[in-house]
């Protein structure tokens, strides 16, 4: 089956599972359950409150700066690049990242940048654009120390190099891992084919194949410049999609939703402790409309993501972040509404601003890529990972509030009103994040059934999704017992966090396995988990040690 530009994919079915019906009631069942226990509590605790809030902030943003008339012109180019039509613009912007390790390399725009090269491709060949990688792979291929980027001919004819190219080559024919420096040098030689494509054009493909819009586009010929600039200055060619369209993705490289979203956030934040610090209800509301008008840009950069890709953008590690900020505005959102507590807005612009802050500031993939067949044309992904997401999303409220709780009652022990406030939302975001937990635990099941065949397969995102949700049940049902406190809820809490970000981060970037890894084992994620594991135990035991003291000071 024809999957579009090139991509094929054999569709098989799965024979009728005649049980069907039977599991899905369970889980509906189970659903449902955990559901009317939640608002049973809430029915206990306050009356119905208000209507809920619904709001989207419309924002424009103000005229992006001008640049050269012809390299405008190019930047809207439809090109055919991995696997989907995108403007020159995308493509520019992947690839100079690509290449250079910057998205502005030296502070340049990279349509510009890239126009640059095709114009004078002996000059950008001999240049130092191309990103080495680590010291140890400069020290191998024997460049001088503190080598950060070379030049496309002096990496091609390097003899160290050519011989880590045979190396790669050769563990990569066996079917072995490479690690290191031959992972490094693996990485090294794709930036140069990328180099190469631009500076050669050959990975420039703007002429769309005559009567099969689902085959290889084509190269231009004779002068690369020359060729683009007729193209742009004649009519449209059959195939490419409309100038609308690139204008629209275009609009959305430029825009960059992400970093204006947590800036937005984060001026809620401050707002929101200023309303704190003064006890003002005026920068109460002020601290909501920024966070309204963040949680609004975020959607708006979703949607026009969503609308460039073709697809729900949400297939990689870039993608569920920001869905993971989404669903804490969305949550805080519905939250205040009938909680209309600072407290919310508070831990909700910070957690907010702090996911967006470093989605867009780590160097992550951000751009849009094709997804497998098995994942395309089901609704299930746009249903199933928002509802995950989401569920880590108020999970991970719920760990600010926990550590506000417990500081609160370890700085401020006479302040008996504020921890027990901060208890009953902890409380209220554990029993939520774990409904949204197992739906989605379930939802994920249900599509395994109708992809794979199977409902559970041990996959090791499966399990630890499992181990996650029963952590929090066993947390829900300690306090139910009376065998912990509201310390106890709080702090053990903060552990079960842990299995979300082993569920979240250690799957996919620490074991490296299974249908759910992104396939990056060698990430420094391990580390920085290791780090925020050391960090909260010694705040976890430096917090029981003083819990206690108090105690005994009050007997």
């Amino acid at each position: 089956d024809q999957q579009g530009e090139g991509r094929e994919a054999t569709v098989l079915s799965v024979s009728r599972d005649p049980g069907q019906v039977i599991v899905f009631a369970g889980y509906a069942a189970l659903i449902a359950g955990m559901i009317v226990v939640l608002f049973t509590r809430f029915g206990q605790a306050r009356a119905a409150g208000a209507n809920a809030l619904l709001a989207l902030l419309v924002l424009s943003s103000a005229a992006l700066s001008a640049s050269n008339p012809a390299v405008e012109r190019l930047r809207r180019m439809p090109v055919q690049h991995d696997g989907r039509t995108m403007p020159l613009d995308t493509l520019a912007r992947e690839q100079v990242w690509t290449v250079t390790g910057s998205h502005r390399w030296q502070g340049q725009d990279p349509a510009t940048l890239v126009a640059g090269w095709i114009a004078q491709p002996r000059e950008a060949a001999i240049a130092p654009h191309v990103k080495v990688g680590s010291p140890a792979l400069a020290q191998a291929i024997g460049l001088p120390p503190g080598t950060g980027h070379a030049a496309f001919m002096d990496l091609i004819g390097n003899p160290s190099f050519l011989e880590l190219r045979r190396e790669v080559h050769l563990a990569e024919m066996r079917d072995r891992p490479r690690t290191g420096v031959l992972a490094e040098a693996e990485a090294l030689e794709r930036r140069l084919r990328a180099m190469q494509g631009l500076i050669l054009t050959d990975g420039i493909l703007p002429i769309p194949a005559a009567g099969d819009e689902k085959a290889r586009w084509h190269r231009v010929q004779g002068n690369p410049s020359e060729a683009f600039a007729a193209l742009m200055a004649g009519p449209r060619l059959e195939g490419w999609p409309s100038a609308a369209a690139m204008d629209r993705e275009v609009f959305y490289n430029r825009l960059n939703p992400v970093r204006w979203s947590w800036i937005i956030l984060l001026g809620s934040l401050g707002v929101c402790l200023a309303g704190w610090v003064r006890g003002s209800r005026l920068l109460d509301r002020a601290a909501f409309v920024l966070l309204l008008g963040g949680f609004g840009f975020m959607t708006w950069g979703i949607q026009l993501r969503w609308a460039a890709g073709g697809r729900i953008p949400a297939a990689n590690m870039y993608e569920s972040l920001l869905f993971l900020a989404w669903g804490v505005g969305l949550f805080a959102v519905i939250a205040y509404a009938f909680i209309r507590n600072r407290i919310v807005v508070l831990n909700a612009a910070f957690m907010a601003a702090l996911t967006m802050a470093l989605t867009d500031l780590l160097p992550i993939d951000r751009f849009i890529h094709p997804i497998a067949p098995v994942l395309a044309g089901t609704p299930w992904l746009a249903i199933h990972v928002p509802i995950i997401m989401v569920g880590y999303a108020v999970l991970a409220l719920g760990l600010v509030v926990a550590h506000m709780q417990i500081g609160t009652a370890i700085f401020a022990p006479r302040n008996l009103e504020l921890p027990g406030r901060l208890y009953d939302l902890l409380y209220n975001y554990m029993f939520i994040g774990n409904i949204l937990l197992i739906t989605g635990i379930i939802t994920g099941s249900v599509w395994a059934a109708s992809s794979w065949g199977r409902y559970w397969g041990w996959d090791p995102k499966e399990v630890w999704s499992l181990v996650a949700f029963l952590a929090y049940m066993a947390i829900l049902h300690l306090k139910l017992d009376r065998q912990i406190g509201k310390f106890g809820v709080a702090a053990l809490s903060i552990v079960a966090f842990q299995t979300i970000l082993m569920t979240y981060l250690g799957v996919n970037f620490v074991l490296a396995t299974g249908m759910h890894s992104y396939g990056m084992g060698d990430s420094p994620v391990v580390k920085w988990m290791l780090l925020a594991a050391l960090a909260e135990t010694v705040f976890l035991v430096s917090a029981t040690v003083a819990h206690r003291r108090n105690l005994s000071a009050v007997k």
